[in-house]
């Protein structure tokens, strides 16, 4: 199921980089550099670390079983 998403990101991708450089140049390099910076700040503030912990001793909070 997430094979889907995931594929249809990377056309968006695999689209938009040759359409931002002829646009822009090499800037795009900087472009998509900054928004994996971006990427790397979130998941190692917003993701909480699991290595370690029994999964029943995570929280997974609203869940439904």
């Amino acid at each position: 199921m997430a094979a889907r998403p995931i594929g249809s990101w990377l056309a968006a991708i695999t689209w938009a980089f040759p359409v931002f450089a002829a646009r822009v140049g090499g800037w795009v390099f900087a472009f998509f550099g900054a928004m994996m910076l971006l990427q790397f700040i979130w998941t190692w503030k917003a993701m909480p670390e699991t290595n370690g912990v029994a999964l029943e001793d995570m929280d997974l909070g609203s869940a439904q079983a």
